[in-house]
This record gives structure tokens, sequence and C-alpha cells, in this order.
């Protein structure tokens, strides 16, 4: 008797738990889907950055050069300069890493057609394998590209839906009850050329906040960085990658392969970092697909940075880009 009412007990606990797990778990869900598509003043940025590219890509009938990447791209290389020297519409796609390599190869699908030339040159971060969906990423979505992650399979959503943290959830929530006002602070695009270049990237002696950052961002070691951190041979980002250039020439897009601009560092040239420049550049020339310099070309002295250890300031995406139109010379040069 006393065994049977013991099991019984066990059974009960078992069965109020499950239930208070599902309870908890519908309500969690419940509210993400409320919060869905409320924008979000910290998604802002990045959603204006890409209605005025988009806008700018599908205002131009002939083809065009398209450079791929996430903010290196945006602030280090001077499309419009690209275009006037080889006299063909260009448009710098660069917005955001944080975004990650799926993500932002999907959304250059949508403004890249036939005979379009497409630059490629991700950020090392971006063949990193992640477990937990990236914060910038789960912002966006659901805030401003909620059709998307709903175009994913029922298990990515689930990932996403459980991935979001209670602080975001929160502010979606705030939003939803009062729409948040636009900052002034920090990056806006009004700040784009028509060609989607950063223009806003000099250091302004002036503005001490900046100095700080810059000072103290390129100080520091980057112990985060992809190539002192090692990317795995087995990272879902290669593939992620290869599917992409598959893509383009299934659509007969013009594919060109570079490396992104960043700060050198001499922890670069230890063991991992050497192995881990090597194993990107294997998997370049493993492609078939032409592929402009090396990691190393792409290399600047810290003084040509703005504010992270990607991001040239307006004399470095002079320099960057003066490098890139006298290597894409055989490529795009007029007979």
């Amino acid at each position: 008797m006393f065994s049977t009412r013991k099991i019984f007990c066990k059974y009960c606990v078992f069965i109020t738990f499950c239930i208070s797990f599902l309870v908890c778990a519908f309500s969690w869900i419940g509210l993400v889907y409320y919060q869905e598509g409320v924008p979000t003043e910290s998604s802002r940025w990045i959603y204006e950055c890409y209605q005025k590219k988009i806008g700018y890509a599908k205002s131009v009938s002939q083809p065009k050069i398209v450079w791929i990447a996430g903010s290196s791209g945006l602030f280090g290389v001077n499309m419009a300069e690209i275009g006037d020297r080889f006299n063909v519409p260009t448009l710098n796609f660069g917005v955001h890493a944080g975004l990650r390599l799926k993500y932002i190869v999907d959304m250059a699908k949508t403004v890249l057609v036939p005979e379009d030339t497409a630059i490629v040159a991700m950020e090392y971060e971006l063949f990193l394998t992640e477990k937990i969906p990236n914060v910038e990423l789960l912002d966006y979505m659901f805030s401003r590209d909620p059709d998307y992650l709903h175009s994913q399979n029922i298990m990515n959503q689930a990932k996403f839906y459980f991935a979001l943290s209670e602080k975001r959830l929160l502010a979606g929530l705030k939003a939803k009850r009062q729409p948040q006002t636009a900052s002034l602070d920090g990056y806006q695009a009004s700040t784009l050329n028509r060609h989607g270049d950063e223009t806003k990237k000099y250091l302004d002696p002036q503005n001490t906040p900046l100095i700080n950052i810059h000072n103290r961002v390129l100080s520091e070691t980057p112990n985060w960085s992809a190539l002192l951190k090692g990317i795995p041979d087995d990272s879902p980002q290669w593939t992620i990658f290869r599917d992409f250039l598959q893509w383009c020439k299934s659509n007969h897009v013009r594919v060109i392969l570079t490396y992104p601009s960043v700060a050198y560092f001499p922890e670069y040239q230890g063991e991992i970092g050497k192995k881990t420049l090597s194993k990107v550049e294997q998997f370049y020339n493993s492609l078939e697909t032409p592929v402009l310099g090396t990691p190393t070309e792409f290399m600047y002295d810290k003084k040509y940075f703005y504010d992270t250890i990607y991001h040239l300031n307006s004399e470095g995406a002079k320099l960057h880009t003066q490098e890139l139109i006298t290597m894409l010379q055989p490529y795009l040069q007029r007979p």
C-alpha cells in the first residue's frame, strides 16, 4: 500500500513538472510571438542601411558590382570610387557581421541578378561554428524580418525563440507598448552615400569618447578573433559559403573572392594565427574562383582604423580601395 502511494506521488510530481514546463514554454512562446515585428531602436541602423542599399540595387538596370561582407566592407572599401574607375554601377552591401554568414548571403541573393559581379570578403569570425544564435541576428529577425524567421525549419525557429534573451524580450514588449524614438547617437544610415559606402569614418580630435574607443580597441589584443581562436575544420559555415557560391553560379553571377581588411596584431604570427590564415587561404583556393591577394596583404597598421579592428578610417579605406582597384583591373578592365 505504501509502495503504491509512493509511486503515485512520484507520478504526480512528474506530471506537475511536465505541465509546469509546458505552461512556461508556451507562455514564453506567446510573449515572443506577441512582440514579433515590433521595431527596436537597436535594430534601426541595420534596417535603414539595408533599405537604402536594396533601394539603390533596384534602381540599377545594368550589371553591377556588389561587395558582400559585414561591416568591414561597409567601412573598408569605397565602392563609389571603384565604380568611377571601371565605369560600372557598384553597391557596397556590407552592413554588420553580427548577422552571421547565412543571413548575410541570403540577403545578398535579394540584390544579385544575372551578369552581376559579387566580390565576397567575409570577416574571419563568420566561419566560426555558432551553437547559440547571435544577439544582433535575433534582435534584427524578431523586430525587422519575422518573415525570414518563419521561413526556417521548425527546429531552427524553436532555437531562435528560446535563444532570445529576457532583456531583449522585455525591450520588444516595451516597444510594442510605446514605440521608441530614433537616437542620434551611434551609427546612422544617413551617412551612407548612394552606393552604400560609410562616409563618416574619420577621427574627430574633439570627439573624446570616440578617441577613447579607438585607443582602447586597437591597443587590446583581440582574443575573440577567429585568427587567435582558430576555425574548426568541421564548421558548418564552410558549407554555407560553398552553397552560396553554387547559387551564384546557377544564377549566372560572377564571383571574385578576397579577404577582409583587418588591423594587424603581432599575435597573428603565432601558431594558431598562421594555421587559421592558411586554412582560409587553402579553402578559397579550392573553390576554383578568382581570389584577390592574400590575407596578410589586407592587414593594415592600426593607425588606419576607426573604432574596431575591422573598420578602416577614411585614410585606410582610400588605401585599401586603391589596392583593390589595382588587383581588380584584370577582371574588370574593359577591352
